[in-house]
Parts: structure tokens; C-alpha cells; sequence
């Protein structure tokens, strides 16, 4: 293929977009990439014993998904940087609305609030109010209230 072609259709997505989907090549990383969304932040050995990883391949899987933006990596103090089974991995907010942005994209309304319902808020009770263009959930929860809106015509969760 002419390569200036290419770069010049190719440049017309952001390359932060085409980083994220270069980076979720394959199951497994979408796999990791998954858990870190639904389940929240996990450490290095979390992930290796849940996944029954190599640790060589878990950090390319998480290497790459951080270099795309999807993750990122942290520890609680510098002395702890070096320490494997101190660093821990959670989605960015880029991640979670890439995601989020791909079940909009092709799941039909009701499929989506079931979606968000089960990825992004499986822990509690939510009560249903709905008007035409959106669908509101109240969260019961004993600690607190935590209003989050869904707008069925925008591919944008509000917290």
C-alpha cells in the first residue's frame, strides 16, 4: 500500500484511538484490560494469580495497555517502585470511556443501560427513573447517594 495515503487516511483518527485499539490486540490483553475495569484496581501478583500468567507476558500485556493510556501504574511511595508485589494497575479515565464508548456504539439502548448497570455498578441497588431522553439511576447504598445519569443520546456516563 502507498504509504502517504495511508498515513493521510490513517492520521484522521486520533492516535490516541489508534493506540488503544493497537493495544487491544488480542483476548488477553482485553482480558486484563477488562478486569481492571470491572473489579477496579489490582496489584501485579493479583493479576498474574488470577490470570495464571508468566510474569514476562503480564507486564507486555500491561505495558502495553499503559502505554496506550487505557491503565495506569502506581505505587504508594517511592521506595516501593522496584516492588512487583507493591505496584498496582486501575483503567484511566480514557479507558473506561473508550469502553464505555464501544458498547454505545453497538448495543441497542436497553442493552446499554443493562450494560452499565452490570460493568459500572454491579456492587449496589439502583432505582430506575426514566424520562425520553434519559434514564437516571439513584444509587441506595448505606453510606451514600451517588446520582448517575445516563444520556441515551450522548455516549457520555455522568457520575
Amino acid at each position: 500500500m502507498d504509504k502517504e495515503v495511508v498515513e493521510k487516511y490513517a492520521s484522521e483518527v486520533p492516535i490516541e484511538l489508534r493506540n488503544a485499539v493497537k493495544a487491544l490486540s488480542d483476548d488477553r490483553k482485553w482480558a486484563v484490560f477488562v478486569v481492571l475495569v470491572k473489579e477496579g484496581e489490582k496489584n501485579f501478583n493479583n493479576l498474574k494469580a488470577l490470570f495464571r500468567a508468566h510474569p514476562q507476558e503480564l507486564s507486555r500485556i500491561l505495558k502495553s495497555l499503559k502505554s496506550a493510556g487505557l491503565i495506569r501504574r502506581y505505587v504508594f511511595s517511592l521506595e516501593d517502585v522496584e516492588k512487583v508485589q507493591k505496584t498496582f494497575y486501575e483503567p484511566t479515565e480514557f479507558g473506561k470511556e473508550f469502553l464505555e464508548s464501544l458498547y454505545f456504539s453497538i448495543m441497542p439502548k436497553k442493552e446499554i443501560i443493562k450494560e452499565v448497570q452490570k460493568m459500572w455498578i454491579s456492587t449496589t441497588y439502583w432505582q430506575l427513573d426514566s424520562t425520553p431522553s434519559s434514564v437516571e439511576f439513584n444509587n441506595i447504598n448505606e453510606s451514600s447517594t451517588i446520582p448517575a445519569k445516563v444520556e441515551l443520546d450522548s455516549p457520555k456516563l455522568e457520575r
